[in-house]
Parts: C-alpha cells; structure tokens; sequence
C-alpha cells in the first residue's frame, strides 16, 4: 500500500514539476504585456475619465474599450448599455487607483 502511494505520488510531482515550468514560461512570456498596460494606465489623467463620460455617445471604439473593462472590473456587470458602464464603471471616482492596483 505505502509503495503504491509512494509511486503514485512520485508521478505527480513530476507532472506538477512540469506545469510549474509551463506557468513559469508562460508568465514570463506575458510580463512584457503587463508592463506596457501598467504605462499605458499611467497615462490616462482623471480628466481623461470626465472627458469620456461627458460624451453623450462617444465613438464606438470608445465604448467597446469601456465596455471590456466593465465587464472585467471586480465591480462591473454584465450589461453593455453605454448608460451602465458609464455610471458603473467611469462614475467610480477610486476607478483609476482600482485599476492600478488589480
């Protein structure tokens, strides 16, 4: 009985030792994205923010952008209505810090 265990254990942690090394790899592969998405949100200024919400209908780009990180926000939702991720998501005033620090 211990011998089966011990056998079976020893199977998994070399499986578990090998999608360790492909998390690794892949996470590595991916912190290139995240440092530019981090500048890239160190870019945008509060009055950025008021300026998008004061738009009655802004471009389409503009509210597809919105839209994804609404539905990605912690805080979000699942409608897409323009008048939902503006008060939901660009009416949260701790939105920029939020964001920065998910």
């Amino acid at each position: 009985m211990a011998k089966e265990k011990k056998e079976f254990l020893d199977v998994q942690s070399v499986k578990i030792a090998a999608e360790k090394e492909e998390a690794d790899k892949t996470l590595l592969e991916s912190l290139p994205a995240l440092e530019a998405a981090n500048q890239a949100l160190s870019n945008i200024k509060p009055a950025d923010i008021t300026e998008i919400k004061a738009l009655p209908q802004p471009p389409q780009v503009i509210q597809d952008v919105c839209t994804i990180c609404y539905f990605l926000y912690p805080t979000g939702g699942a409608d897409d209505q323009w008048a939902s991720v503006k008060l939901k998501l660009l009416g949260d005033m701790q939105l920029l810090n939020n964001l920065k620090g998910y």
